[in-house]
């Protein structure tokens, strides 16, 4: 009866994603449950990796790495869109009241 069943994994919203990666990162200041097989080249690493499953936590190498990206593109993004933004409102033609 399995094979019958549709078993793909469903499409997660993106911004819940980030969120709950965010979210995880920030109440989780050690990681939890590290594989013994894990090596650490340092001590200290970025909490958002921490989220990964190899350190413990829920989320997948590839999950934790996407919400890096788009953190990374962020400001970026901001730029794009903010800056058209004030230069049209600079742009536009004044009227000049009469005397």
């Amino acid at each position: 009866f399995k094979h019958w069943l549709d078993t793909t994994p469903q499409i997660t919203n993106p911004i819940k994603l980030i969120v709950k990666v965010l979210n995880y990162a920030r109440k989780n200041k050690y990681p939890r449950n590290r594989s013994a097989l894990t090596y650490w080249q340092n001590d200290y690493l970025p909490r958002l990796d921490l989220g990964k499953e190899k350190y413990g936590g829920p989320f997948s190498e590839e999950e934790v790495e996407d919400v890096k990206t788009v953190l990374r593109l962020l400001p970026l993004v901001i730029i794009a869109i903010g800056f058209p933004i004030s230069w049209g409102a600079y742009n536009f033609p004044m009227e000049v009241s009469g005397f």
